[in-house]
């Protein structure tokens, strides 16, 4: 509901004159699944930091655990901060831990495939990602138009990469002989999705990011 509304407020004809377009947009309550994701991902960064071991669960392990899991990576190690550690990233905890890519999309190769089953769990992950791009710009190798090819196609099924709800799948369907990979397209177009601001020299080992509702923005290249 809160991406729906979203998406109603940013393509909306009258968008542009809209005088009260950031009241709508905070009432759509987008931006609190964001704060609240990065507000307990900090919380498991700081417990893991000091030395903690921390259990992650949800009801199935494929929704919200992928989300908790690798924003706090992120926030710990900056080797998932890389072009190449946050492919691997995502294919480690979001793809071998199986998150239903497709029925959460509403692809699923199953009919009559139940509406309240979609949700864009991913897609809460990538903008996590991008809000901690605006805080820590030269902590990131890639840039924001890297996390916004993967937004625009992991659920357009032109790319094998995200298709069905677990690796089985993948599997059963040839996913990954039939159809091209995502990080294929990204290693072959490297040059026009690195971040210029990135040395890997000055890299933090971790990240702590202001949670505050005020340091949140809309990911305008994406809605907009």
């Amino acid at each position: 509901e809160a991406i729906e509304k979203t998406e109603e407020l940013c393509t909306s004809e009258k968008v542009m004159t809209n005088k009260k377009f950031w009241s709508e947009f905070e009432a759509t309550g987008w931006l609190d699944f964001i704060m609240i994701t990065i507000k307990i991902t900090n919380e498991i960064a700081n417990l893991v930091s000091e030395g903690n071991n921390v259990l992650i669960h949800c009801s199935d392990g494929w929704d919200r655990t992928p989300q908790l899991v690798t924003v706090s990576q992120i926030l710990l190690d900056p080797y998932y901060r890389t072009f190449m550690g946050f492919a691997v990233l995502i294919e480690k905890d979001w793809l071998g831990f199986g998150h239903k890519f497709a029925k959460r999309s509403g692809m699923s190769e199953k009919k009559n495939e139940k509406e309240n089953e979609r949700s864009p769990i991913f897609l809460q992950f990538i903008d996590c990602i991008c809000q901690l791009m605006v805080q820590f710009p030269s902590e990131f190798e890639f840039n924001a138009d890297y996390l916004l090819f993967i937004a625009k196609n992991y659920n357009v099924n032109l790319f094998g990469t995200f298709m069905f709800d677990n690796e089985e799948s993948r599997v059963k369907n040839k996913a990954k002989e039939t159809t091209p990979s995502i990080w294929t397209y990204l290693l072959n177009n490297k040059e026009k999705y690195v971040n210029p601001l990135y040395n890997s020299k000055n890299c933090k080992k971790r990240i702590i990011p202001n949670y505050a509702y005020y340091s949140y923005k809309l990911w305008t290249s994406y809605f907009m």
